[in-house]
């Protein structure tokens, strides 16, 4: 599956090559762009997308993400996951996203709800767990941080995850750390 991503990320690039202003096209190199991981690669295309079409909900949203991961421009960023999540409600990876924004800008209260809320319907989601363990972390409250953040690991989060929630569960006290590498 993967030996192809390469093969489509051409035809993508030929297709943007053809219609550089066109939203599916620019939006469709973006999603490649994001398979591969070049995240960075991908985020003018997004902005290519709001320019042509300011609605399109999954460009909202991966911009406003990626903003937040980086923990640039805040405001721009709760402004487009507000708008996804308005434009496609009940979508969970646009609710998601906007807990995240909340987290970012420091405001637990405001992203608690939403990770709650998710969780309810995918209960051992690895990376919502590990979101709403931030969010309880960032609050004070740092025995659920540490119950939720052990229940992320326990549910194959990514490396990325797992290195942050044992960073916080050794500053929480925690003397035990979980490794995702599990056998297959």
């Amino acid at each position: 599956f993967k030996r192809a991503f390469p093969e489509s990320l051409a035809s993508f690039q030929k297709a943007h090559s053809l219609a550089p202003d066109n939203p599916v096209a620019n939006l469709q190199l973006a999603l490649a762009l994001d398979a591969v991981g070049r995240q960075a690669d991908s985020t003018p295309h997004y902005e290519a997308v709001l320019k042509t079409d300011p609605g399109n909900s999954i460009a909202l949203n991966n911009l406003a993400y990626r903003l937040a991961d980086k923990g640039v421009d805040l405001d721009r960023a709760l402004r487009y996951a507000e708008q996804a999540v308005k434009n496609a409600p009940n979508t969970p990876v646009f609710e998601d996203t906007l807990g995240w924004v909340y987290l970012k800008k420091n405001l637990p209260d405001s992203a608690i709800p939403i990770f709650r809320r998710l969780l309810e319907k995918q209960p051992r989601n690895p990376e919502w767990l590990f979101h709403l363990g931030l969010a309880q972390y960032q609050k004070g409250d740092k025995t659920g941080a540490r119950q939720t953040l052990k229940d992320a690991l326990a549910n194959k989060p990514s490396d990325a995850d797992v290195a942050r929630s044992n960073e916080i569960l050794k500053a929480s006290g925690e003397s035990t750390s979980c490794d995702s590498r599990r056998p297959m």
